[in-house]
């Protein structure tokens, strides 16, 4: 009789840790915001560098969104790296992201030095910090360092190359995609046989 009693003992703690557990993190999920940073170039594994000649620049744009939450967010945006090559072109540094909101431009431009030579790279960093500027300062929030390289490319084919590769990527995909339709058309005929 004890052995039973301990047993349903047991499943009822066990039964109340799950439920406490389900109820925690259903109120986490409530705090939780989905605020991110995304870009054309970036660096890392997949890396896409921005290729650029001796003394060309380019203007770029890093987008920030909120896509979760009922809290709108502001992020303050530095350059943390490659600063000679690299100018915020916004006459602000203070971005605010409504919540529900993506596409929130940040241009900056992007210079490669006269004296670059063939090869060369830098890496250009900026960081994405969630501040509140209502009070002056930061928040507990989101933070993110974003990186790409810029590269003076070897021949101008580099860059036509880095295009044809992603285009490579979505013919590879849609192959793929028929394949698998031509599978299931295949197994949907022989069950119905």
């Amino acid at each position: 009789m004890d052995c039973k009693n301990s047993i349903k003992m047991e499943n009822k703690n066990s039964t109340k840790l799950v439920l406490s557990s389900l109820l925690v993190l259903t109120v986490l999920a409530s705090f939780i915001s989905a605020t991110g940073v995304t870009s054309l170039y970036w660096n890392g594994e997949n890396a896409r560098p921005l290729y650029l000649q001796p003394g060309e620049s380019k203007d770029i744009y890093f987008e920030l969104q909120n896509m979760v939450g009922t809290s709108d967010v502001s992020f303050k945006v530095q350059v943390i790296n490659g600063s000679e090559f690299v100018k915020l072109l916004d006459s602000k540094d203070i971005y605010e992201v409504p919540t529900q909101t993506e596409n929130i431009k940040v241009n900056i431009k992007v210079t490669m030095p006269q004296t670059a030579k063939v090869g060369e790279k830098h890496i250009i960093g900026l960081a994405f910090t969630a501040v509140n500027p209502s009070a002056g300062g930061f928040s507990l929030g989101s933070a993110f360092d974003k990186y790409f390289d810029i590269i003076v490319p070897v021949d101008n084919n580099s860059i036509t190359e880095e295009e044809d590769s992603s285009n490579n990527m979505y013919l590879y995909l849609l192959i793929g995609i028929l394949i698998l339709g031509i599978i299931i058309w295949f197994v949907k005929k022989n069950r119905s046989q």
